[in-house]
């Protein structure tokens, strides 16, 4: 593992054929952008900053851009797609770590 500044994560997909991160593509600043699954090239687009919230959850802020995961419209649905926007302190921009495989 690479060293990384404290809070600095790479999320990364665990299938071990490819690394894929997330990734902010084009280097997009612009809020609803679509993020992808895309193999590491170590751009800051594909840097993810963890910011602990009081509540446990984490706020995760793109390097590149400084906007943040969203989960557009509060949706519980399988296969939303997540976009980055602007920090609004909503449900839908605090995410949870736990381990998904033992």
């Amino acid at each position: 593992m690479e060293a990384r500044p404290p809070g600095r994560r790479l999320l990364q997909d665990r299938q071990p054929a490819q690394r894929l991160v997330l990734d902010d593509p084009g280097f997009s600043t612009n809020p609803r952008t679509e993020i992808w699954q895309y193999p590491w090239n170590g751009g800051n687009n594909q840097r993810w900053r963890l910011d602990r919230l009081d509540d446990g959850s984490y706020k995760i802020v793109n390097q590149h851009s400084g906007l943040v995961l969203d989960d557009p419209g509060f949706s519980t649905n399988p296969g939303t797609e997540i976009w980055q926007y602007p920090w609004n302190g909503g449900n839908n921009q605090r995410w949870y770590l736990d381990a998904a495989f033992p």
